[in-house]
């Protein structure tokens, strides 16, 4: 039987030692039954004196660890399947105020939803999600209570440090939280590192999923978030080169440049996707979320193919003069295009005939660690299955045309 109930989660946040060689990784992220009761108690302990008795309020708390990003997320997943979950044990009587603790039985943890994801890749603050539930009546002065005296005076107490030796982590601050609470830490964290985008659409897709919101920065990205989904500009390199509009910038600044956005285009969309946003990439954007992904010409004459959702790469076919006939002896180089902090950009296919003239050159950014290994792969079965000798060459900084507009293949006897 479902009762009319309300919801009010927060959240133990632990912040573990980080330095140079990254953070304190906990040996598991989820306890057993008895160590998860053991902390449950612990912390119902402590969140009594803050705000007073529990009597007329239940409380649910999984014993796993969680990444903030697993936790703030559009719809709150995670603290929505809790007050369900605890909606269920309700007798048919009504409700009815009680502590729920959820742990591994066996190794085995029933409900997969439930189970933290980010595991050895989570940062350095990781997150114990409770959930009060009550009457709906109640609520109202319960939130108010909360977020009024869990940020001055939410510190966890020694017992339940204690209880987290069985994440195999020692905690360096353990203090309790609103979720409010925590998407203002995430705010500064984000604005800290200079990433206001990132955290304007996440804040969009978390606390007003019924609006959308369009960006575009300075450099002419362009983000657009609408019911759930990132719809994000990504220009290739000749396309991005032209809207720099400074031709006599010299080179090594150029790609300077081009390695910084590409270390922020990763930081947005991998932010966006670890917060549970749906992120999908229009290489030739007029900033229209309704423009079909369809094939594009760019500056020089190169085509772009039409791009799907579960893409996971950018094509773009560059334009040769000559273009060839390409034989029975052809060739093809692939030239992995790398620039300095953010590795692989580009891979560059350039198919010549039996004489050197060139065929065709094809250029695919991948958006995915997978495709960077995909991409290679692809290219290895294609030269495979039509008898074409394949060359591959590796280039850092990237191998550029004579004007520095476009990608170009490195070949292996050409010096850098």
């Amino acid at each position: 039987m479902t009762h009319a109930v309300s919801a009010l989660p927060i959240a133990l946040t632990i912040e573990v030692a980080f330095s140079a060689a990254g953070c304190d990784r906990p040996q598991r992220f989820m306890l057993d039954q008895a160590q998860a009761s053991r902390l449950g108690e612990s912390m119902a302990a402590d969140l009594t004196a803050f705000i007073g008795p529990l009597d007329a309020h239940g409380l649910i708390i999984p014993g796993g660890l969680f990444d903030l990003p697993e936790i703030l997320r559009p719809g709150l997943p995670v603290t929505e399947l809790l007050k369900e979950l605890y909606q269920r044990g309700l007798p048919d009587t009504g409700f009815q105020p009680r502590l729920v603790t959820l742990g591994l039985a066996e190794e085995a943890f029933p409900i997969a939803a439930l189970l933290p994801q980010a595991g050895q890749d989570a940062g350095p603050l990781l997150i114990i999600p409770a959930v009060f539930v009550c009457q709906a009546d109640k609520a109202p002065a319960l939130s108010e209570t909360l977020e009024a005296l869990l940020l001055d005076r939410g510190q966890a107490s020694t017992r339940t440090r204690d209880c987290l030796d069985g994440f195999g982590i020692a905690p360096v601050n353990l203090h309790y939280a609103t979720l409010h609470d925590l998407s203002a830490l995430l705010r500064i964290q984000l604005d800290n590192s200079d990433l206001v985008e990132l955290r304007q659409l996440i804040e969009q897709a978390i606390w007003r999923p019924g609006e959308s919101l369009r960006i575009e920065t300075p450099s002419g990205d362009r983000y657009e978030l609408d019911q759930g989904t990132c719809y994000a500009s990504f220009p290739v390199f000749s396309r991005w080169r032209h809207n720099l509009n400074d031709p006599a910038l010299p080179l090594d600044a150029v790609l300077q440049r081009w390695a910084r956005w590409h270390l922020r285009q990763r930081q947005i969309v991998s932010g966006l996707q670890a917060h549970g946003v749906t992120v999908q990439i229009r290489p030739q954007w007029n900033g229209d979320r309704h423009q079909e992904p369809v094939a594009a010409v760019e500056p020089g004459g190169a085509v772009i193919d039409a791009l799907p959702a579960d893409a996971t790469a950018v094509t773009e076919w560059v334009a040769v003069a000559a273009g060839a006939e390409e034989g029975e002896k052809a060739q093809l180089l692939l030239t992995e295009q790398r620039l300095r902090g953010p590795g692989c950009v580009a891979y560059t296919a350039v198919l010549s005939n039996d004489t050197g003239d060139i065929c065709w050159q094809c250029n695919m950014y991948p958006l995915s660690r997978e495709a960077l290994l995909e991409i290679p792969a692809r290219w290895r079965a294609w030269c495979e299955q039509r008898q074409v000798t394949l060359i591959q060459t590796v280039s850092e900084p990237p191998a550029l045309n004579a004007d520095g507009t476009q990608l170009a293949g490195l070949y292996p006897d050409v010096e850098r």
